[in-house]
């Protein structure tokens, strides 16, 4: 399997679900250690547990939930991946 296949298999995922947002973000953040914080302040839509996407590895980090969220901060639409890999 290619890369491309793998991550199109992730993407068929992410926007196959039910919670999928028609307006993409404009904002993509990666919290690691002293940002975890920022994740609570999301006005949150949708969240995916890394080890839930296909081939998405999952954060190894201690401390790092492991999470892609999708959302609004201040008004803008984010992605925001909670736990760096």
């Amino acid at each position: 399997m290619t890369l491309a296949d793998r991550i199109n298999q992730a993407v068929t995922y992410i926007q196959s679900s039910p919670h999928y947002l028609s307006d993409p973000p404009e904002i993509a953040l990666v919290l690691g250690s002293g940002l975890g914080e920022l994740a609570s302040l999301i006005d949150l839509d949708v969240a995916y547990d890394y080890a839930d996407i296909p081939h998405f590895k999952t954060s190894g980090a201690p401390g790092h939930p492991g999470r892609l969220l999708f959302g609004t901060l201040a008004g803008r639409r984010v992605a925001c991946m909670q736990g760096r890999l």
